[in-house]
């Protein structure tokens, strides 16, 4: 009994730790749906929620490529020992991405890993999967630029590139087996966005509007920085003028 009870009071604590971190994960999930269904019935539809959203659907692209990296590839070129196995990973794999309701729903057959990812990569309307996402991070990103013209088009460009590739592809097997292209292509594809994005609204802003603590504090705007700077180039010019009128005076009397 000496020495297993060490044993029990493991296995115990393990339990525990498992029963945590579950309560844990629940508390999460609960806490985004409810910060995300309050952000769509509530905040205003203004650039913030515009931003929200396409982050929201880059995530979620991110992520679905990033599962099928992991969890697909360990089943293809592997023939399962039994149906019974193979039918553990197509259910794992959907459950990864929340998709194993919406997937029975539409598709009736059996349970198949090379049907999952197609769902995953190219269904129109399953909300987390990729062909989805992009479009709807194409339409966010279309909102925000009409409302900044003037702004870099490259996010529009890119993220419009990937929607269309993904809109008018044959099929899931472009990706799946030819890999053209392939998953790495994607995931690089999705980056280069993300970057794009950061550089055009980020990093890019005028300088009237990037304000230090000191002038926020003091109740400055963009208005008024870009008021301030213009008073004084014009008094700097006026400065100029005077000065010149003062020179061609003195000349023209030493003379």
């Amino acid at each position: 009994m000496g020495v297993a009870q060490p044993r029990v009071l493991d296995a115990l604590c393990r339990l525990r730790r498992r029963r945590d971190l579950a309560r844990l994960l629940r508390g999460g999930t609960r806490g985004k749906c409810a910060f995300f269904w309050l952000g769509r019935g509530d905040d205003a539809h203004d650039q913030g929620w515009l931003f929200l959203r396409a982050g929201r659907h880059l995530e979620r692209s991110d992520n679905v490529l990033r599962i099928l990296q992991v969890r697909y590839r360990q089943y293809r070129g592997h023939e399962p020992v039994a149906r019974g196995i193979e039918l553990h990973r197509a259910t794992a794999l959907s459950k990864s991405c929340s998709a194993f309701e919406a997937f029975r729903k539409s598709h009736h057959n059996a349970l198949e890993p090379g049907r999952i990812a197609a769902f995953l990569l190219l269904d129109p309307s399953f909300p987390r999967s990729l062909r989805y996402s992009v479009k709807r991070l194409f339409q966010s990103l279309e909102s925000i630029n009409a409302q900044n013209p003037g702004v870099s088009l490259e996010p529009l460009r890119q993220s419009g590139w990937l929607n269309a590739q993904l809109t008018y592809m044959r099929g899931a097997e472009q990706i799946i087996e030819r890999e053209d292209p392939s998953l790495e292509d994607l995931l690089e594809a999705l980056a280069k966005i993300s970057d794009a994005t950061r550089r055009a609204y980020f990093e890019n802003a005028p300088e009237a509007q990037r304000l230090v603590p000191s002038q926020l504090q003091q109740g400055f705007g963009p208005g008024t920085v870009q008021g301030q700077s213009q008073r004084q180039s014009q008094s700097q010019g006026r400065g100029g003028q005077q000065s010149q009128s003062q020179s061609q005076g003195r000349r023209q009397s030493q003379k």
